[in-house]
């Protein structure tokens, strides 16, 4: 795989699909959950870690991936 092409098609738009719905999963999950007390505030918290995470892996990740 490279340059992000498998069989020759561009794996961005599922790339940042899977980051999306990572982020929205963590913000229903800390909506419902409410393990920082308030439910919109645990919705930002998860879903905020959630987004770090995934642009640290765009930003860090290697060429290979």
């Amino acid at each position: 795989m490279e340059d992000g092409r498998r069989d020759g098609r561009d794996l961005t738009g599922t790339i940042r699909l899977a980051g999306a719905a990572s982020i929205l999963i963590a913000t229903t999950i800390g909506y419902f959950w409410a393990p920082f007390g308030s439910p919109y505030t645990s919705a930002g918290i998860l879903g905020g870690i959630a987004a770090i995470s995934f642009a640290a892996r765009g930003l860090f990740g290697s060429k290979g991936d």
